[in-house]
């Protein structure tokens, strides 16, 4: 069913004038005509019509999406912002999704649920996590509506990496006085020369984690502790983290009880005064038998 509009209202104009109609403004692409009627001012008055045809066509929009990170370790996340230029207060709905490889190829996986388009204005894309390292390529498509053909988006490159391995021993118990030593030892992209450890918390007091080395493929550093007895009783832990080329970043922690120097308790005063007793009348004693034992004709004559 057809629908009609005038465009403005009636005009006058006499011979040799070329008036202009007010404009309109075609919201709504499709198959449109326009008709002109002219009516004199003669008695009879006579009415002369004229036709136009025209066709106005969809826009043709284009997608250009944006990756929150270019490069991610596994198991991080990202997102996705969308601009749709070109269009004419385009509605419908915009898809992200990311596929396996460079070239957004092959079999897409969707990225949550597609986002509805208002004006023009397209949401962002719901965050996507990745478990797996390797390469992948990302791009948004949009659906199109009445007045906007579909469009497919730029193509977006990701990388995920494998985060740099470490290794630190479990948790540990020294005395207050001695020696604590232990190696960390972490392996990454870059090799041993481009891993570097550090102690992302400060130390406690005395201790200390060497520079990193490069020791059997792997970045070694040496954590080095001698506790006081003012340190002890106490736990302390200690965060290590090992940082590759890729700017991944593995993070671990040991845990160190600080235990106190057990001391023998002193015995009591009073104690050492009776041994002293109990020893002179020992020493006396034997003194005495002895004496006897040496004199025993001088006992049988008295």
């Amino acid at each position: 069913m057809a629908s009609y509009s005038n465009l403005g209202g009636p005009f006058s104009c006499n011979v040799g004038d070329k008036p202009t109609a007010p404009t309109g403004v075609l919201s709504i692409a499709g198959e449109w005509s326009f008709e002109l009627k002219v009516t004199d001012n003669g008695s009879p008055s006579q009415m002369g019509t004229s036709n136009l045809a025209l066709t106005v066509k969809k826009a043709s929009p284009s997608v250009a999406s944006t990756l929150s990170s270019a490069l991610i370790t596994a198991g991080g996340n990202v997102t996705s912002s969308a601009a749709l230029t070109g269009s004419y207060q385009a509605g419908g709905s915009i898809t992200y999704k990311f596929f396996s490889g460079l070239t957004c190829t092959g079999t897409p996986t969707i990225v949550g649920s597609p986002v509805s388009v208002t004006s023009s204005i397209v949401p962002n894309s719901a965050s996507q996590k990745f478990i797996t390292a390797g390469s992948y390529s990302w791009t948004a498509s949009y659906g199109g509506d009445n007045n906007n053909n579909p469009a497919v988006g730029n193509c977006q490159t990701l990388t995920v990496v494998s985060p740099p391995t470490l290794s630190v021993p479990g948790s540990r118990t020294v005395s207050a006085g001695s020696t604590i030593r232990f190696i960390v030892n972490a392996t990454g992209a870059g090799g041993c020369n481009g891993v570097t450890l550090a102690s992302s918390s400060t130390l406690p007091a005395g201790a200390t984690f060497d520079s990193t080395q490069c020791f059997a493929a792997s970045a070694s550093s040496v954590f080095l502790w001698t506790p006081t007895d003012s340190q002890a009783p106490g736990d302390y832990t200690v965060t290590f983290t090992a940082t590759d080329t890729n700017h991944a970043a593995t993070t671990s922690q040991v845990t160190i009880h600080v235990s106190p120097v057990s001391k023998a308790a002193a015995l009591p005063i009073v104690s050492y005064s009776i041994i002293g007793v109990v020893g002179f009348i020992a020493v006396i004693s034997v003194a005495f038998l002895l004496r006897r034992f040496q004199n025993p004709k001088r006992r049988s004559n008295s």
